[in-house]
Formats: structure tokens, sequence, C-alpha cells
């Protein structure tokens, strides 16, 4: 896991404005966390959402590609598993709904 800050891209207006007096954006620094699904010379991909088991291969869904040259800082997120606590449960030990 990770956490990654990045500078994102600005513009796309949705109207014709003046270019003599345009409008002065400030950088946006975003903020991510999911699996790392790869780093490249140009950009590492960050997955959110994975799933694993049910008869199907490894999946992700969400992924992010960011361009290496946005990014400000990416933290490796330490997940120990004994600390982790099942939220998936009541406090009978009952599952609940979906989860």
């Amino acid at each position: 896991m990770v956490y990654v800050e990045w500078v994102d891209s600005y513009g796309c207006s949705s109207r014709w404005q003046s270019v003599e007096n345009p409008i002065e954006p400030e950088l946006m620094v975003c903020k991510s966390v999911g699996w790392m699904a790869a780093k490249k010379n140009a950009m590492l991909v960050v997955v959110p959402h994975m799933t694993e088991g049910g008869g199907v291969d490894k999946q992700g869904c969400g992924e992010m590609a960011i361009p290496t040259a946005c990014v400000k800082r990416i933290q490796v997120l330490l997940t120990p598993l004994s600390s982790v606590r099942d939220l998936s449960k009541n406090s009978t030990g009952k599952r609940l709904g979906c989860l």
C-alpha cells in the first residue's frame, strides 16, 4: 500500500474567455492511496480496490496512472495484520450484511 501526493493538470474551460486577462489557476495537489500495480520510468499506477478469490484471477478497479514528473511524495503504508480489526463482524461475531 502506498500514499502518493501528486500535482494535477488544470484546464479545459467550458466557455470562451479573454486571453488578455486569463484566469490564474493554482496548482492542485492530489492524494491517492492504494496498491502500486506498476512503476515504470515515466509513470506509476495506483489501484485503490483489489479482489481475489471467487475462482477468478486477482483483479483491480479504479486504477490511476500518474506521471512520475507530477509525483511530489510517495510513502509506503504499513498494514500489519495483527493490528487490523475485522469490521465485517459485530461484537457477537455475527457477519454484517455484504461484509
